[in-house]
């Protein structure tokens, strides 16, 4: 399938078949389809790709490619980017039915809508409960339900709460903004809240320790209950020691290197230094097209052959630059790489570009004018 303009997001969506009888003859009928998401709005032309047809009979039939002008219009600017665009669908399901004080209480929240799952909230919207219930929600589990009449993405959130006062109590209502695109409005998808009996006696323990306590399905230790120390703590307890005393020995160890070993100081400073940017060196770079002198040379013998001349140039300019023999004549050496730069670029460069013989010139040598 091809469009114009080509800024859209393209997704197949799965084929699938059925059976027509048309004027008495009955037809195997293979069904193709594709979800279109245009990113710019304006006239969408999209041409539907030709279908080849081979009969009972061994006719053979072409139908020609087709042409559909869609008008994409843009969203309004009120609308924020984050937005279901198209009207979802919202539905609420309990996971356990018993509710009681410190113990964990889940509700599914399903959101459907015509979109791709990516385009989903991550999160829940905030909702306004009583300081009774303690609410612990993550992050949305996304997903895409491909058919062949369109595509809906699902997004599956987990509200869990935990009571610590026994009671009746009523969630709010669960509410997803989005953008109706049959009515050009912006509404909000509700779904209601559900209703709940908590019983048991009232919980003091809140927070983390009162989630881990509800979700193991325990109840935490108070100070009188007999606690009986397990295999699994001791060895515990012994690796713990076992660390605490390997630091403690590398960190002595470390010190003790540091503090014994004694530098010497320097009393006269290097008889020579490393002169990497001197002005010889980077105009030989510059016409070796190269990061170093010995990769440049090594790149140009590759291509045009040895070159004594040139060799000797480097080395006197690598020995310029980096050894300690002063006997080097900067002057004579700078007329010796003026020189060689000359050669260099007078040089023609060497084609070792290919014939793709894909390319236009491939197909068309043999065409003359």
């Amino acid at each position: 399938i091809e469009t114009q303009p080509l800024n859209i997001q393209l997704r197949h969506l799965p084929e699938s078949e059925r059976t027509e009888t048309v004027n008495g003859v009955e037809y195997q009928v293979l069904r193709t389809a594709w979800a279109i998401f245009p990113l710019l709005d304006g006239q969408l032309t999209i041409r539907i790709p030709d279908i080849w047809v081979v009969t009972s009979k061994d006719e053979k039939l072409r139908f020609p490619f087709a042409t559909k002008i869609v008008g994409v219009k843009a969203l309004p600017a009120a609308v924020p980017a984050n937005m279901v665009v198209g009207k979802p669908e919202l539905a609420i399901a309990p996971l356990n039915d018993n509710y009681a004080t410190g113990k964990l209480a889940s509700w599914n929240i399903t959101l459907r809508a015509p979109v791709d799952g990516t385009a989903l909230p991550e999160h829940l919207p905030a909702l306004e409960l009583p300081e009774n219930l303690k609410p612990y929600t993550g992050e949305a589990s996304r997903d895409v339900d491909n058919h062949s009449d369109g595509l809906t993405g699902i997004a599956t959130y987990t509200l869990s709460l935990i009571p610590l006062q026994p009671g009746h109590y009523q969630l709010p209502a669960i509410q997803f903004p989005y953008f109706d695109t049959a009515r050009g409005i912006m509404d909000v998808a509700t779904v209601n809240g559900p209703m709940f009996e908590v019983t048991g006696v009232p919980h003091s323990n809140t927070g983390e320790s009162a989630f881990l306590s509800s979700a193991s399905g325990t109840t935490p230790l108070s100070a009188n209950d007999n606690q009986t120390i397990t295999p699994w703590q001791i060895a515990a307890g012994v690796f713990a020691l076992l660390w605490l005393a390997t630091m403690t020995a590398w960190r002595y160890t470390k010190k003790r290197s540091v503090t014994d070993h004694k530098f010497t100081p320097i009393d006269k400073p290097r008889p020579f230094a490393i002169m990497r940017h001197h002005p010889l060196r980077q105009r030989l770079l510059d016409a070796l097209r190269c990061r170093s002198l010995e990769q440049g040379l090594i790149a140009y013998e590759n291509s045009y052959g040895v070159d004594e001349e040139l060799r000797d140039i480097v080395i006197s300019v690598q020995r310029l630059c980096y050894s300690q023999d002063k006997n080097v004549d900067e002057n004579a050496l700078e007329s010796r790489v003026d020189t060689t730069i000359a050669k260099l670029c007078a040089r023609k460069p060497v084609n070792t570009s290919h014939e793709d013989r894909w390319s236009p010139r491939a197909f068309n040598r043999g065409i003359t004018s």
